[in-house]
């Protein structure tokens, strides 16, 4: 089989493939696993994932080889959730998936990873501070889900201790970083300060024009005028579709805040709002 070289895997990649695959059904399991490293080609590790090991076998004997392993497959359908809170293993699933050499298939086995313990949220920041300490890069999260999610209380603290990390496009489209009621629907005045601050502190990479399209922004007219984030916003989508101005009111009511705005407004982008 050494004669199978990698030029002849550029001659007929296909039929290659479909005989390394053939043989994965033939071959014994401990010779595949043992010689996983030595060949060009891949076994068919999908098949001998589900068919000829048990999770048990595989999690109790990571090794070199444990990139080459069904990984979606194995989080998805057979380590449960509750598995994922034992520290320990967590930290051997994490470097064995480290050894993944497909960057794209690494990055979805995070996410997987990162949805598993999601609900946890306690022990999703544990390993989000773990992360933040690791120089290996051998820990993986889907920052992508963290930014946007459900149970997080984003402080300005929190928000600056993982700066580096977050996703700000998907943090500047959360609307509950930006509420300005509490979780009784109750109005706090300390949140529209701490909103304010969030906004101007430069440490933060916010997507103006994503926050532009944030519901808790784009309605609210203290934030848009500003004068510190007034020039930021983009004003031919607000002046189409923000909420700041209520034209059901009598102008009287309302001119105050034309005036305050008029320099701004794209006046043919208000004319086409639906009223």
């Amino acid at each position: 089989m050494p004669v199978l070289s990698e030029k002849y895997e550029l001659i007929q990649p296909d039929q290659i493939k479909q005989f390394w695959f053939a043989i994965s059904k033939r071959l014994e399991r401990q010779f595949m696993k043992s010689k996983a490293n030595d060949f060009y080609f891949e076994w068919d590790w999908a098949f001998i994932t589900k068919n000829l090991y048990t999770k048990e076998e595989i999690l109790n004997n990571l090794d070199s080889t444990s990139g080459f392993w069904d990984w979606c497959y194995l989080l998805n359908e057979t380590i449960a959730a509750e598995e994922l809170e034992n520290k320990s293993l967590f930290i051997e699933i994490q470097t064995a998936t480290s050894l993944i050499k497909d960057a794209e298939l690494r990055k979805k086995v995070i996410s997987i990873i990162t949805r598993k313990i999601a609900s946890n949220p306690k022990l999703v920041i544990f390993w989000m501070s773990a992360q933040l300490k690791d120089s290996s890069g051998i820990i993986g999260l889907d920052w992508d889900q963290l930014s946007q999610h459900k149970q997080f209380y984003f402080t300005n603290q929190f928000l600056t201790k993982f700066r580096s990390f977050w996703n700000w496009d998907v943090l500047s489209n959360n609307k509950a970083i930006f509420s300005i009621v509490d979780e009784q629907g109750i109005f706090q005045y300390y949140l529209q300060n701490e909103i304010k601050d969030r906004l101007k502190n430069k440490q933060f990479s916010w997507n103006w024009k994503i926050l532009s399209r944030n519901e808790n922004l784009y309605r609210d007219f203290r934030f848009l005028s500003d004068r510190e984030f007034i020039e930021k916003w983009d004003w031919v989508y607000l002046s189409q579709h923000g909420r700041f101005l209520d034209f059901k009111l009598p102008f009287r009511e309302i001119s105050g805040k034309y005036r305050r705005l008029q320099d701004h407004i794209d006046w043919g982008a208000l004319s086409s709002k639906k009223r």
